[in-house]
């Protein structure tokens, strides 16, 4: 679940350069998201990485 919400929240952040290419049909995926799916999303992967954003690699 977290490599979801993780992958997810990329997406959403970097979604203009994603829009620019055609072969990346995934984004559409991404419009079509339930708002409670996406919010629920979205507020996991920010508190992952607000959590872990001061531990080293």
């Amino acid at each position: 679940m977290l490599l979801m919400v993780l992958y997810w929240k990329f997406i959403e952040d970097n979604i203009n350069f994603f829009k620019k290419n055609p072969r990346l049909a995934l984004i559409k995926i991404i419009e079509k998201l339930n708002k409670d799916n996406k919010k629920m999303i979205f507020k996991k992967a920010n508190e992952f990485i607000e959590t872990n954003k001061d531990q080293p690699l």
